[in-house]
């Protein structure tokens, strides 16, 4: 246990500004977030689709299954949404709007259908997208902090 009997601190902020400045800080990280989430997950759907391209099944590539295809595709559009919610997300910042977290909910979706996709292979190497999902998902859950500052 540490305590702070008798320690001298200077006080950084203080006012009825902070909650304000708090938020925005919150909100800036999101963003910054929500790009390197859909950087990772057009990673994920790279890597997921030059595995299915390379894995055979039944003499034939996995990737030519519709059912491959259409998860492909899924992700895909997923990964374009996720896109425009982070250009929302600058925009929003840059506006001061309060609604730059609005992209914040999807971000670990797409790593999520990769690592399906590859049967779950990827998840404990580290170099592909299993760490994308497993490092990562604890910034992209709301903080209690955050949430002491209204809707965050």
């Amino acid at each position: 246990m540490i305590t702070f009997e008798r320690a001298e601190v200077e006080v950084l902020g203080d006012g009825p500004l902070m909650p304000d400045a708090w938020a925005r800080l919150i909100d800036g990280a999101a963003v910054l977030f929500a790009w390197e989430q859909l950087g990772l997950a057009e990673s994920a759907l790279t890597q997921a689709r030059d595995y299915a391209l390379q894995r055979f099944a039944f003499g034939r590539a996995i990737g030519s299954y519709q059912a491959i295809k259409h998860k492909l595709a899924n992700m895909y559009v997923k990964n374009a949404l996720a896109r425009s919610n982070a250009y929302f997300g600058v925009w929003a910042l840059a506006e001061g709007s309060d609604d730059s977290a609005a992209g914040r909910r999807d971000r670990a979706r797409r790593c999520d259908s990769g690592i399906n996709l590859c049967g779950g292979r990827e998840y404990p190497d580290p170099r592909r997208h299993g760490i994308y999902l497993g490092v990562r998902l604890p910034l992209l859950l709301p903080s209690r902090e955050a949430a002491e500052f209204g809707h965050r």
